[in-house]
């Protein structure tokens, strides 16, 4: 069986770039198991790295989504008018949940053998080709938290519904990163015919760039290279609003209001453009009010190596995100003997269990206490960081590879 992996993220897509590194390291077992089996790897240039020999490198097919793209977006005033000008259809006669091949992408992606394709992301093509598919669904959070301003612009919340529906009648199997994800995944898509032996688990990993890596001075190299301070708190995040920096923000002003503290906050990711950057300029006006702006640096996109610096270098992981049900970040962390103060919310809970140090997302007062605590106290920062080293056990490398070689040897069985 030849495997296609596809994906249109790049390094700037933060964790489910990442994920998808871990897919192409993990299927060199599949490869290793199966050395006749040809495995392609769909992908913009700037995800393409040496040592991955296995691999056959590709571009992305190169689609015909215009009418994909504006079916999923009908909601929107300004395509609807363009779709009833120029073709004469209305939402009524445009079901956005009907299914659409691109037979370009189609048989270009066949034209390299493939066979399956497994999707690491949520993406359009998933269920626009007409090429047997795997779906990883890493949240469902559209239909949780629908409130939240990142699905409310330019008809993403359709799309991506719109997207999993059809996944849920037409892919081979789908993917959760956990058993939280999979029941949220049948909750929300049985009624469109996805069914419990359809969903398989492959539990989140520690990406290669922190396994095995000498991190004793990484304090010195942050300090050296980002002139940062000997102590500091850290989050690793794009700018979206669920990602709550300012809850984080308001709650270093109570800390340092509060208790005289005033710790630095390192920040790292993408600001920009559109909702990133508006919500970058929103964290930096509860800064100036709440009068923390010098206590932040904000270092922009980073390399692997220098994140696994900063990592190892922070005093404590602070990520106040609204969303789960799982999150790697966490994950970097243990592996780099941070503490982690993160939320307690539905997944991530089961995720850290006593690990990590839970607070309520929406109470800045929680998470402001909650790093004061861990700040001020070793002891309860170094007991964290040894129940973490036991916690790690249950995402080891070789869980998810063996996992997913489960899952193709299912989606292989069903082809």
């Amino acid at each position: 069986m030849n495997i296609g992996i596809y994906t249109d993220v790049s390094p700037q897509n933060g964790g489910v770039a990442q994920y998808t590194g871990l897919v192409v390291e993990a299927i060199a077992e599949w490869k290793r198991r199966h050395p006749a089996d040809m495995i392609t790897f769909f992908a913009p240039s700037q995800m393409h790295r040496s040592g991955l020999d296995y691999l056959t490198f590709a571009h992305q097919a190169p689609t015909q989504r215009v009418m994909a793209w504006m079916r999923a977006h009908i909601r929107v005033p300004i395509v609807r008018r363009a779709l009833q000008k120029a073709y004469g259809l209305s939402r009524d006669t445009m079901r956005v949940d009907s299914p659409v091949i691109d037979q370009r992408a189609s048989q270009w992606i066949r034209a390299h053998g493939t066979e399956l394709l497994y999707f690491p992301s949520v993406t359009r093509l998933a269920v626009e080709t007409d090429i047997p598919s795997i779906v990883a669904v890493h949240d469902t959070q559209h239909r949780r938290q629908p409130h939240f301003p990142e699905f409310a612009s330019n008809g993403l919340w359709t799309e991506i519904e719109n997207t999993l529906r059809l996944a849920a009648k037409r892919s081979v199997l789908m993917v959760a990163e956990s058993e939280t994800g999979r029941e949220d995944l049948l909750q929300a898509y049985s009624e469109f015919g996805l069914t419990p032996d359809r969903v398989m688990v492959i539990p989140y990993t520690v990406p290669s760039y922190l396994r095995g890596r000498d991190l004793t001075t990484a304090r010195a190299r942050a300090h050296m290279k980002f002139d940062l301070p000997t102590r500091y708190l850290f989050y690793p995040s794009n700018f979206i609003p669920h990602k709550n920096h300012v809850g984080l923000i308001e709650a270093l002003g109570i800390v340092r209001r509060r208790y005289g503290l005033s710790l630095a906050l390192v920040l790292v990711g993408d600001r920009g453009p559109g909702l990133r950057k508006r919500t970058y300029v929103e964290m930096m006006e509860a800064a100036r009010r709440v009068g923390v702006t010098d206590q932040l640096h904000y270092l922009g996109f980073v390399d692997d190596d220098d994140l696994a610096t900063l990592y190892a270098a922070a005093e404590l992981l602070v990520m106040p995100s609204y969303f789960g049900p799982t999150n790697l970040p966490i994950l970097e962390a243990w592996a780099a003997r941070c503490a982690v103060i993160t939320a307690d919310i539905r997944g991530i809970r089961e995720m850290c269990q006593d690990a990590a140090l839970l607070v309520d997302p929406g109470a800045v007062d929680d998470i402001a206490d909650a790093i004061h605590r861990l700040w001020t106290d070793e002891a309860a920062r170094a007991r964290l960081i040894v129940r973490a080293d036991e916690r790690l056990k249950s995402f080891s490398p070789e869980i998810f590879h063996q996992a997913l070689c489960n899952v193709l040897d299912e989606a292989a069985r069903r082809l």
